[in-house]
């Protein structure tokens, strides 16, 4: 195969366009591993924001276990309470129960003098 002066100068061409585009290209590699430190970076600060969203989830679980045991506390010393206001009354009747046998007592001495 014999090459003629075009296909030398083709060729020149070629490799030329080749070494320029090399040339070039070598700039385009060092953004290449910008990129790449760059999705790297992205991907650990995702990680790092997933845990955190996982960690936030976790303690409103936890206020929200708190509430409920709050509430049930809340609900008992009502209890309690109406129950001691109920047998506070329970003491005024009898308070006043006495008074009255008191009086009684105080009228009967009072008769027997």
């Amino acid at each position: 195969m014999q090459f003629s002066g075009a296909d030398v100068i083709v060729l020149a061409v070629v490799i030329i366009t080749l070494a320029v585009y090399r040339h070039l290209d070598r700039n385009n590699r060092s953004l290449d591993k910008v990129k790449k430190l760059a999705d790297r970076v992205h991907d650990e600060l995702e990680a790092h924001v997933q845990a955190k969203i996982v960690s936030i989830k976790d303690m409103g679980i936890e206020i929200e276990v708190h509430q409920k045991a709050a509430r049930e506390v809340l609900k008992r010393v009502q209890g309690i309470e109406s129950g001691l206001n109920s047998r506070s009354e329970e003491i005024e009747r009898i308070g006043a129960r006495i008074g009255e046998y008191d009086a009684a007592l105080n009228e009967l001495v009072t008769m027997t003098a």
